[in-house]
């Protein structure tokens, strides 16, 4: 069994400890991992942990922390297969409380069905993979999409109640 020491919040439920009182996790095939928190903090838990967080930044001299995110790992209010920016504003909200003051969002190229790499190359890189559809069914966007077209693809998501991208499916929904 391979044990980390993993940066993380103080925890409210007990875990074993190492040698030098860090809370250790076990690590987890790939793939396997799940989160578990139990319940949310609490707004008082929440003013300690940004509090810990601050002074830990500043003890190591950092300004900035950021994190790297695809876009298509993104949560959205309802699964379409793949995830988007608008749809992920909670989260940005949510990183920002856990001391992240950058965030990065992986390339939005053009992609095939069978190589999902953002990172193939083309003139002018945007994927219509990327683009939210549920702002496209209002009027403020012409209704360009018909009421509920997010929601049906959503309901025909293979993999609606996972945390996996259904690049496959998402993929046939705007090029077949």
């Amino acid at each position: 069994m391979t044990r980390i020491y993993p940066f993380t919040a103080p925890r409210l439920g007990a875990r074993p400890a190492g040698p030098d009182g860090r809370r250790l996790i076990q690590k987890q095939p790939a793939g396997t991992a799940r989160m578990r928190f139990g319940r949310a903090l609490n707004e008082a838990e929440w003013s300690r942990y940004e509090q810990a967080v601050g002074q830990a930044k500043q003890r190591l001299g950092v300004e900035n922390l950021g994190m790297i995110t695809p876009i298509r790992s993104l949560p959205t209010p309802l699964n379409t297969g793949i995830g988007s920016l608008h749809g992920a504003l909670p989260f940005f909200g949510f990183i920002k409380r856990l001391g992240f003051n950058v965030a990065q969002v992986d390339p939005d190229g053009f992609s095939q069905v069978n190589n999902i790499s953002p990172y193939l190359g083309t003139t002018f890189s945007t994927s219509p993979l990327q683009i939210d559809l549920t702002p496209l069914e209002t009027e403020a966007w012409g209704n360009l999409l018909a009421q509920g077209t997010t929601a049906g693809i959503a309901a025909k998501n293979p993999r609606q109640h996972t945390n996996r991208v259904a690049y496959p499916y998402a993929y046939k929904q705007v090029y077949e």
